[in-house]
């Protein structure tokens, strides 16, 4: 490497005689620079040899026969100039390799004709007529120099003023002078700021050239320095706020090496967690597959093998055995992590096994809970369907225990709702697919069956909680199913002040949404005549359930769209004037029941069975929040079965029968509008249709063309009723109501099984927890449409959000569709991954302006997507589309929402075929 000659020139400045303060007219005094440019002088004299720093210290002081750098003392402009050009314009016979100038002080920046110009303050600077050293002129001194490598590190206010270039034939000298490393503590336009005993900057530079962290023999440089000071901006907020800067120019420059040396002490202070992550899994069992134990696992092997590669490395077994070292260690390594594997897979007692099953000795037990139409009415039907036997993996159609209450539930349920033909009547030909999503230990299972459709499963890793935020769709009825078909006009009485908000998802969407007491559908709800697509529109079930449980809110609720001006439109697509406006968003139904298999090679009797039971009457509601604290006070019940159970047979004993509410936080109005805005004013809400209106409705569309036609002012008033906005009802916002609904609401009895009683002999069951291992949504689909991924630009990964134009298998139901996408997104993906093609007619971007506080729309430049033409961009199977926000909204942009607009066809095979051949 040859002689190189370092020469560095550090200073610090704390006191400033003319500088004060506007307000207090106090001097601007500091206490940290000093300090600062002393560490940094320490640190680049602990080298030696021909990696040694000549330093210079300004102020300089003698203390003790050795130099520092003086607190007190001062520095004038002349004197910090005169340094600098000696450090980088000295005699030619005194040039150094390497000249590094270091400056912790005031920053100050001024406007000069328009340009703004820094400047490293020094004692004598006032910051009116005397400001200190130049920044434009320091950067003449750099380009104008003979040191072949320069560094520049400026801990101040203003500091990127340095590189702020004026022209580009300045930049064009920078680039291709030599080798240059320019570090600024903050933006041009910023301050710095200190934390603790430093500077900020200064703590991170001290923290980045400190040997001890770095590997022995690894070489710290110049883009070293710099890339650790670009990983800190996200462990510093205050660093983040000033945002430093830097800029390497040329080659490495190289600085010291490494220091750090592998420790046995550390390396069996590891083991020692090594053998505590055993014993804490063997005295609280988890599920082999678990997420948790399968974390605990590998991370056990790692720090296994990271713990015998210290041991071995102090121990210089090379000596002893005819190895090299780094055979040693990595045979070492590898045989002690296939060791703790071992005794962490097989050495540990499991939970349950990869099927959440809980084993006996004659029999299997697990909990599940299952959500939709599907399992809620194949339950009682009499032989449980055949797709949901698939699902489950099951031999055979399993017995289901019906002589219990929640039975009787699930049965009124099916029967007085008009559903109880649905699922044998369901033709799988016409309809899309029945659709299903499993979880099992942290592992999601999705997938769907439908006549002349090819079956499709995939599988991926899932949280519980993600999962259980995402199985329920957006509504608890839907096609060919429903079981309130009841509308109830808007309620405007105080009490319902904390159940009404307003909300919107674009400018022209708006909406009052409320969850009345249902005691009011009793009152004033109507029939809805109107959904065609429902298999029945018997309300028997619901009116029990109102009759049962007058006083109970969050059962339903409705979004009432409302204009502001009679002149104005609903949003709308299709022919003719809507018969109801008004939308009715209900929980999803779900049963929860105990799975008993035989394991045995014979059969089984089920002599009897205990339980706790909650007794309620069929229709009476039961807010079900902690499951577990119902039973705390109840009495162990018992009673005969006398079931024979064949071996491989499963058994099915329901124990809850419900809704989940999941459906509320899905709502897809989330933006809170400003009530300042609207209250007092009075606006035109959507009516309720009642007989009147709606032959007033289905006049009207007779005598209009069928072509889709616009709203006039004449429809508007039979659609609407004025209301005058009044903040006695209308004062919370979505997300405080949805915290006042309970998780779930059980219809009827509640029960837990304690023990089963199998041929004279008791086998206990376990209660089942508020969420069971095993969680399965089975639902009558139409076709998935294309999925919806979004990129967090923090997290730097793909999140997906689900379907979108769920349902809208045909053209006749293509409509505007709006989705959030939380936070921090830069790009969004929407993929087609089922036998299907999706037509999408526009699609753009809502945003808040973060400047304004103003709502934007921002249009992709992508042909055939900037406007509602018939004009598609067409997605098959296996397609996708991605798009990037960076160059159409801003990167700090609030409320960001995907607004779509398009349907989807589902293909048969011979359509498959035929698409695959004109691709």
């Amino acid at each position: 490497m040859g002689n190189i000659k370092r020469q560095a020139l550090v200073v610090g400045i704390n006191r400033y005689s003319f500088l004060r303060d506007v307000r207090t007219g106090l001097l601007l005094n500091l206490e940290k620079p000093a300090g600062d440019a002393e560490a940094i002088a320490q640190l680049l004299e602990k080298p030696t040899g021909e990696l040694a720093w000549s330093v210079r210290r300004l102020p300089e002081v003698s203390q003790n026969d050795k130099f520092k750098v003086g607190d007190a003392a001062t520095v004038s402009q002349v004197d910090l100039e005169n340094a600098i050009k000696e450090l980088f314009q000295p005699e030619p016979q005194h040039v150094p390799d390497v000249a590094l100038l270091f400056f912790a002080g005031h920053g100050l920046r001024r406007q000069q004709d328009g340009q703004p110009e820094g400047f490293l303050a020094t004692s004598d600077a006032n910051g009116k007529t005397k400001w200190g050293v130049s920044l434009i002129w320091l950067r003449k001194v750099l380009l104008s120099s003979p040191v072949k490598q320069q560094i520049v590190w400026l801990d101040c206010c203003h500091s990127g003023e340095v590189l702020n270039f004026l022209t580009p034939e300045e930049l064009r000298d920078w680039l291709s002078g030599g080798d240059r490393l320019l570090i600024a503590s903050c933006r041009s336009d910023r301050e710095a700021y200190a934390l603790g005993e430093h500077g900020v900057l200064t703590k991170v530079l001290l923290q980045g050239l400190d040997p001890m962290q770095y590997s022995s023999g690894e070489w710290i440089t110049s883009r070293v320095l710099a890339e650790f000071i670009e990983k800190q901006l996200d462990n510093n907020l205050v660093l983040k706020r000033q945002i430093p800067l830097s800029r390497h120019f040329g080659e490495q420059i190289l600085f010291w090496k490494g220091a750090k040396e592998p420790i046995s002490k550390i390396g069996l202070i590891i083991g020692v967690l090594v053998v505590i992550i055993f014993i804490f899994l063997f005295f609280n069992p988890q599920e082999a597959t678990s997420y948790t134990a399968r974390i605990l696992r590998l991370i056990a092997c790692v720090l296994a093998a990271i713990a015998a590669s210290l041991v071995l490395e102090s121990l210089s077994l090379e000596t002893e055995i005819p190895l090299k070292k780094w055979q040693i260690k990595f045979t070492g390594s590898l045989t002690i992590s296939v060791a703790v594997f071992i005794a962490f897979y097989y050495g540990l007692p499991t939970l349950t096994d990869s099927q959440g099953y809980i084993r006996k000795e004659k029999i299997q037990v697990r909990h599940l809970t299952a959500l939709n139409e599907y399992p809620t009415l194949s339950l009682v039907e009499p032989t449980i369907p055949e797709k949901l036997t698939q699902i489950l993996g099951l031999e055979n159609p399993p017995i289901i225990y019906t002589k219990n209450p929640i039975f009787e539930s699930l049965e009124n349920f099916k029967t007085e709702t008009g559903n109880e033909t649905l699922i044998s009547e369901y033709d799988y030909e016409k309809y899309a697919q029945i659709g299903y999503s499993s979880n099992i230990n942290d592992r999601t299972t999705k997938g769907g069956y439908a006549k002349g459709r090819q079956h499709r499963e995939s599988v991926f890793s899932q949280s519980r909680d993600n999962f259980e935020s995402t199985t329920a769709p957006k509504n608890g009825e839907k096609q060919k199913f429903g079981y309130a078909p009841i509308k109830l006009p808007l309620q405007q009485s105080k009490e319902n002040s904390k159940w009404t908000t307003i909300l919107i998802n674009n400018l022209s969407n708006k909406s009052i949404v409320q969850f009345p007491e249902l005691a009011a559908l009793k009152d004033f709800g109507l029939l809805e005549e109107d959904r065609l697509d429902l298999i029945s529109l018997n309300d028997s079930w619901i009116r029990k359930i109102i009759e049962n449980n007058p006083h109970i809110r969050g059962f339903i609720a409705y979004l009432y769209p409302y204009i502001e001006n009679l002149a104005d439109n609903f949003i709308h697509c299709g022919v003719g004037v809507p018969l109801a406006l008004v939308q009715r968003v209900l929980p999803e139904p779900y049963v929860r029941f105990i799975d008993i298999v035989n394991i045995s090679n014979s059969s089984i009797n089920i002599d009897s069975i205990n339980y706790k039971i909650i007794e309620n009457n069929p229709y009476k509601l039961t807010v079900i929040n902690n499951r577990n604290t119902l039973f705390e006070n109840i009495p162990i019940a018992s009673e005969s079965m006398g079931i024979t159970i064949p071996p491989k047979q499963h058994l099915f004993i329901p124990i809850e029968f419900g809704f989940d509410t999941k459906v509320y936080s899905k709502i897809n109005f989330s933006q809170l509008i400003d009530f300042k805005n609207i209250i007092g004013q009075t606006v035109y809400v959507a009516r309720v249709p009642d007989k009147k209106m709606r032959e007033k409705i289905k006049l009207y569309n007779s005598t209009h063309s069928l072509e889709p036609i616009l709203m006039g002012k004449e429809i508007m008033q039979i659609l609407t009723e004025p209301i005058k906005i009044d903040r006695d009802w209308v004062s919370t916002s979505i997300e405080e109501i949805v915290k006042l609904i309970p998780h779930r609401f059980s219809v009827g009895s509640v029960m837990n099984v304690t023990s089963l009683v199998i041929d004279g002999k008791t086998y206990d069951t376990t209660s089942p927890l508020n969420e069971p291992k095993f969680s399965l949504s089975v639902y009558f689909a139409y076709g998935s449409c294309p999925y919806l991924l979004v990129y967090n630009s923090h997290n730097r990964d793909w999140t997906e959000l689900g379907t979108v134009l769920y349902g809208r298998h045909d053209k006749s139901l293509q409509a505007y569709e709006t989705y959030n996408l939380g936070e921090h997104i830069s790009k969004i993906k929407l993929e087609e991954r089922e036998p299907e093609i999706t037509y999408i007619d526009s699609l753009s971007v809502l945003y808040t302006d973060p400047i304004t506080k103003t709502m934007r729309e921002a249009i992709p430049p992508i042909s055939k997507l900037e406007k509602n033409d018939g004009e598609y961009f067409i997605l098959h199977q296996d397609e996708s589309i991605e798009i990037n926000f960076k160059d159409i909204i801003p990167k700090n942009a609030l409320d960001i929402r995907l607004k779509i607009n398009g349907y989807y066809e589902v293909l048969l095979d011979n359509d498959l075929r035929t698409n695959a051949e004109s691709m």
